[in-house]
């Protein structure tokens, strides 16, 4: 079993001259060498500080390649690398960092006089069951939990992207995902594994269809990971791409392309993606496929029997556990019954239910509870509902996500009041304690929410909003500009029209959305700013 630490310091070794890190907003670029230079001196730093390899440190830096090299310190010197992001609410940082007991958090001030540092740390190698990275997703209990994985569950990861991506020195990676979710580690730490280019992609490029097609084009970016909703809107402006791989949510009419498509299924618990599809031709809910090596995948029947439908579960070296949470922790994470056949001695229980088809692939089905996913990041209702509860006026609160008629996630916010409340209040005091993907399109305002016979909060009763509801009295367009976008955004939600008053995002758009509406134009004058705005 290898660690990530081995496979990196492999890489520095064996790649010293060739590009490691490629940063289009600041315009630098690193070399292998001087990335382990940079790396070795914020581990330099650390150490100066007390801070030792097993210990955790929260990375709360900004969109860039300052980001790897804190990361990169953090996995090659033995430390936890908590991630975080400099956008997130305080409040949320702050939590993240003292639930792990990190003995620092690394922001953008504190980067800029960590690389200053005079002295470097050593190599030394770490045990194996050392902490590498906890990713913090969003709990049922008001919180957010913390999943951490060590050496070898991430070193792990990685050798299952080498072996079904073949990514070589040649490759350039090109970053959409946040840093912060285990996909984007994974995709991070699998090109510099293999001494291959990474290409960190800007923020306003991502949002943008057209934009992130020419990017891809003249960055020569070779391969990258994709989400479904923003893979449809793709159109390749050149031919520099060999390989996507997509997923997080389920893929729905991906056509076949002349570069290859991998349809991953995984989660955060099992260290990202466990299984693979090759994408061959559209499917209406294209198959997860097979194990990817060095796990295996069963589905298990309520009395844990194999079965052609069940839940998901997956064994391997994989989560360590959830932090603070030991029951959560052995409900998710079981003794593997199949250890005799497969080697591994634990699995984990994913509540998503799949099924196989005729060719032996798993589909997948639905979830066992009301957890979704929004834009391919998991969300618990529970936590949002905790935070609006908190507000004074607020008496009860439930949120239930739903499917538009594009097949785009979004959640609604119902709230029963003890004092009138503006719904900007609502939105003010959810953007301080939960990231931006986690606020609700919707706020519908009820007098008491509706109960099952047992006295419980009864969800199915819940009804989607009517988005009509949700409009500005409304103003035609006064020239051909303003009818095109008014007609795209009202395709895009799914409505029968939308005026020039209105505002997209209180009608249920998101960035998602908004990118839709920028590749349905079609007009490189339209950006995601003039959407914004």
């Amino acid at each position: 079993m290898k660690t990530v630490q081995s496979l990196l310091s492999s890489a520095f070794q064996t790649h010293t001259n060739r590009k490691a890190i490629i940063d289009p907003n600041d315009g630098s670029i690193l070399t292998y060498s001087a990335l382990y230079d940079q790396a070795s001196t914020v581990a330099g730093y650390l150490h100066a500080k007390g801070i030792g390899p097993g210990d955790y440190v929260a990375i709360a830096l900004s969109r860039s390649s300052l980001y790897i090299i804190a990361e990169t310190a953090c996995l090659l010197f033995g430390y936890g690398a908590v991630l975080m992001d400099a956008a997130y609410p305080q409040e949320r940082i702050a939590y993240a960092a003292g639930n792990a007991g990190a003995k620092l958090i690394i922001d953008d001030s504190l980067m800029a006089q960590m690389l200053t540092y005079p002295h470097q740390a050593q190599y030394q190698q770490v045990p194996k069951d050392f902490p590498a990275v906890v990713i913090y997703t969003s709990g049922s209990t008001g919180n957010p939990k913390g999943i951490a994985h060590d050496q070898v569950s991430l070193g792990s990861a990685v050798l299952r992207y080498q072996a079904l991506l073949k990514t070589a020195p040649e490759d350039t990676e090109g970053i959409v995902s946040p840093f912060t979710f285990i996909v984007g580690c994974i995709v991070l730490l699998n090109p510099l594994c293999a001494g291959a280019s990474v290409t960190v992609i800007p923020r306003d490029v991502i949002g943008n269809p057209l934009a992130l097609a020419a990017f891809i084009d003249r960055m020569h970016i070779t391969q990258l990971f994709m989400p479904p909703s923003v893979l449809k809107l793709f159109k390749p402006a050149g031919n520099s791409l060999r390989l996507v791989t997509t997923g997080s949510e389920r893929v729905s009419d991906v056509a076949f392309r002349d570069y290859s498509i991998y349809n991953l299924y995984g989660m955060s618990e099992t260290c990202a993606a466990v299984t693979a599809f090759p994408i061959d031709k559209p499917y209406h809910n294209t198959p997860i496929g097979r194990a990817m090596e060095g796990c295996a995948v069963y589905l298990l029947d309520e009395n844990g029997q194999e079965a052609d439908e069940g839940e998901i579960c997956v064994a391997g070296h994989l989560m360590t556990g959830y932090i603070g949470m030991p029951e959560k922790t052995a409900e998710v994470k079981v003794k593997n019954p199949h250890f005799s056949t497969d080697g591994h001695k634990t699995m984990i229980r994913t509540g998503d239910l799949g099924r196989r088809d005729e060719n032996g692939n798993i589909i997948y089905v639905n979830r066992k509870d009301w957890m979704i996913k929004i834009n391919g990041q998991r969300v618990e209702p529970g936590e949002i509902e905790a935070v609006i509860r908190e507000i004074p006026q607020i008496a009860n609160a439930a949120v239930k996500g739903f499917t538009n008629a594009n097949n785009h996630s979004y959640l609604c916010a119902y709230y029963v009041t003890k004092e009138d409340i503006q719904e900007s209040e609502i939105r003010l005091a959810i953007s301080k304690r939960l990231p931006h993907y986690m606020m609700p399109a919707y706020f519908i305002k009820l007098d008491a929410m509706p109960l099952n016979a047992n006295g419980k909060l009864n969800r199915l009763a819940l009804a989607a909003p009517d988005t009509a509801e949700f409009a500005s009295d409304y103003a035609a367009p006064t020239n051909d500009m303003e009818a095109r976008l008014c007609s795209a955004m009202a395709h895009v939600l799914g409505i029968e029209r939308v005026g020039i008053h209105d505002d997209f995002f209180q009608l249920g758009g998101d960035s998602i959305g908004c990118m839709s509406v920028i590749a349905e134009m079609d007009d490189p004058r339209i950006g995601t700013k003039l959407i914004y705005t």
